[in-house]
């Protein structure tokens, strides 16, 4: 199953705060390492153009999946990670 953390902005959609979401994001999976990234980071905004930038909604979403775990129950490291944790 996938799911999708959502922390939501007032201000305008862009690159500094797409940038901010994503690193709130990551963050969290640093902090609960029994998920992953399963897919692309997105950007959402839902306003018209009636609606003032002080109040202008917008979310960075990035879907997670439950890391797989082995026969024994452990966590499985998917191949990237692997790589790049040896050349620490």
């Amino acid at each position: 199953a996938v799911g999708v953390p959502v922390p939501g902005w007032l201000g305008r959609l862009g690159q500094q705060g797409v940038g901010a979401g994503l690193a709130l994001l990551q963050r969290w999976l640093t902090l609960n390492p029994e998920f992953e990234a399963a897919g692309p980071v997105r950007s959402m905004g839902y306003n018209s153009p009636m609606v003032p930038l002080s109040r202008s909604y917008f979310e960075v979403q990035l879907p997670i999946r439950r890391r797989p775990v082995d026969a024994e129950g452990q966590e499985t490291v998917a191949q990237g990670e692997a790589d790049s944790d040896s050349r620490e």
